[in-house]
């Protein structure tokens, strides 16, 4: 190292601070974009869970939906539906399932899977029971064996949805917390660079003193009278000159952090435009979903309405039945009366004896006939009543769907309006940014204009240099140390300004 050259050690010293910095710059991005990248993956796997389990609920709904109406119509066409909404409702959850890291998440969301099935399995008894003709048994193993089992499933579905979304926010938070601490980090290993340049520019100095100074000494000797007059000049020439060049490197490294910054703000504002979109496109889902729910409440409402008018016919029916079976029975006993009389009547009241007989036989049909109706207006009526019970369940489903769809709806809107406040805070951040660039060019061209000045009185400086021909011997050695190529208007310089 002593056999170096002072410009060599100098730019030796820079380049380690420079090494220094760049790696503390590279760590800096590297830190931020991967706290930027496990933030964004965690939160993103969090909400496909969440979406996943709000997808199996919708199916579970659909298909609970379907299974009403079949109960209802008995149309096949139903039957499909139900299986095909069941599909996807248990593709949904084994999603999520298979997508969940904790214990507890693959647990709860196995015990939704296998309450399906027996969802599934119950659905299927009741629709080989109302295929067999067996409306009531349908109906009673609907309310008793899928309803109830339905209920659980949803509600363990919507505790692991709140629990996803819950898990989301502390993932969020631990994010934070990572990106404060890369940042502390950063702080640390900046300034031990900074204390490192600190003491590797005395330890440049000490060295650069040590051997110029008998040089110094014998030229200041030689040159006492020249130094007494372009001293005070040289001296504060020399300063402002490395005033500026220090100013003009802290502005351009402000410059660098301040365009790092800009272009940060800018990826965070992009970030958070599309994150509020995708939260625009969640929110119209929901509503979708809200406007399906409330046409199914509302059709589920005008069947019952019209169960219920059906009901009010078959009653009318009952009551017209109940008066032909009083008819019957008057024409009974009018032919028993008829036939005593043409009894009474003898020979002359034969003919008539044979028409009382078959009165007696018409009314006595008609009276069968009447009961047979009134058992099957009976039967009518109970598979009614149930028909409109099962409507009101069927009613009270979707509106318990639908509250759930508007709260979820009431979320997402929210959190798109959280997201569009943090929008408008990055865009402010950008432009401060932005600013604070113009004014960084602002000072870089002022600096310039200073700089231009000190070269000017440094030329000025440089006209005592024909007085100190007499001193180009002893020189020599100092332009040897300061430079290899020997540019004794450098070597001069720095001679004043050590003086």
């Amino acid at each position: 190292m002593r056999n170096q050259t002072i410009g060599r050690r100098i730019a030796a010293g820079y380049g380690v601070v420079l090494v220094l910095m760049l790696g503390t710059a590279v760590f800096a991005i590297l830190s931020l974009r991967s706290s930027r990248e496990n933030f964004t993956s965690a939160v993103a796997t969090l909400q496909d869970r969440a979406l996943g389990g709000t997808e199996s609920l919708q199916g579970l709904d659909a298909s609970s939906v379907a299974m009403t109406s079949y109960l209802l119509t008995g149309r096949a066409a139903t039957i499909d539906t139900l299986e095909e909404r069941f599909k996807v409702a248990r593709a949904a959850a084994v999603g999520v399932r298979e997508s969940s890291t904790t214990p507890a998440q693959v647990s709860g969301w196995s015990e939704v899977v296998r309450q399906l099935d027996q969802w599934h399995t119950a659905v299927q008894n009741a629709v080989d029971l109302k295929r067999s003709g067996d409306d009531a048994g349908a109906l009673k193993a609907y309310n008793e064996n899928v309803i109830p089992v339905r209920s659980s499933m949803r509600n363990l579905a919507v505790d692991l949805v709140a629990a996803e979304r819950k898990r989301s926010g502390t993932t969020a938070t631990e994010a934070a917390d990572d990106a404060l601490r890369s940042i502390w980090l950063l702080v640390a290993v900046a300034a031990a660079a900074m204390i490192l340049g600190v003491l590797i520019a005395w330890g440049l100095g000490r060295a650069v003193t040590r051997h110029l100074h008998d040089a110094v000494a014998t030229i200041a000797s030689a040159s006492t009278g020249i130094l007494a007059a372009t001293a005070q000049q040289a001296s504060g020439a020399a300063e402002e000159e490395t005033a500026i060049h220090q100013t003009t490197a802290t502005a351009d490294e402000v410059r660098q952090t301040v365009a790092l910054t800009t272009e940060k703000a800018r990826l965070v504002a992009k970030d958070v435009r599309e994150t509020a979109e995708i939260s625009r496109d969640g929110r119209r889902a929901v509503d979708e979903s809200v406007r399906g729910t409330q046409e199914a409440r509302a059709r589920m409402e005008a069947l019952a309405e019209r169960i219920l008018t059906l009901s009010d016919q078959a009653q009318a029916i009952g009551e017209i039945v109940r008066t032909v079976n009083g008819l019957a029975e008057q024409s009974n006993l009018l032919s028993v009366n008829a036939g005593i009389e043409a009894a009474k009547a003898g020979d002359a009241g034969r003919g008539f004896a044979v028409v009382a007989s078959e009165v007696k036989s018409l009314a006595e049909q008609s009276r069968q006939a009447t009961s047979q109706i009134r058992d099957i207006l009976s039967e009518i009526q109970g598979a009614t009543q149930a028909a409109v019970m099962a409507a009101e369940q069927g009613v009270k489903a979707s509106e318990a769907g639908e509250a759930i769809t508007t709260e979820a709806g009431e979320a997402i809107r929210q959190l798109g309006d959280r997201l569009a406040q943090a929008a408008d805070s990055a865009q402010q951040i950008l432009a401060s940014s932005q600013q604070q660039m113009t004014g960084v060019d602002q000072v870089a061209l002022a600096m310039q204009n200073i700089r231009e000045a000190s070269s000017q009185n440094m030329a000025a400086t440089r006209q005592v240099e024909q007085a100190a021909r007499e001193l180009d011997n002893l020189s020599k050695r100092l332009t040897d140390l300061v430079s290899p190529n020997g540019r004794r208007d450098r070597t001069l310089a720095g001679a004043y300004a050590e003086a």
